[in-house]
């Protein structure tokens, strides 16, 4: 998903010195499915910082592994849908 080249999802961000806050729309479609009020959809968020040898990674929940891994369903968080 390339959110600079399709017009049909909106990002916001908001900064205070103690939080992000990030919105996304994300059209639903054959891919994903339009979840039901109370659905619970397991997700992480990561983003990547610098470049190498430097480069630092942040997580929503982080995974607590030796070398970075974004993959660690296990400590992902929930969304759960109103």
């Amino acid at each position: 998903m390339d959110v600079a080249s399709d017009p049909s999802i909106l990002v916001s961000l908001g900064l205070d010195p103690n939080r992000v806050t990030i919105a996304m729309r994300i059209p639903w479609n054959h891919w994903i499915h339009e979840p039901q009020p109370g659905e619970r959809w397991r997700a992480n968020l990561f983003r990547c910082v610098g470049k190498d040898p430097e480069r630092g990674y942040l997580a929503w929940q982080p995974t607590r592994t030796a070398e970075a891994n974004f993959h660690v369903p296990q400590v992902f968080g929930w969304l759960v849908f109103k």
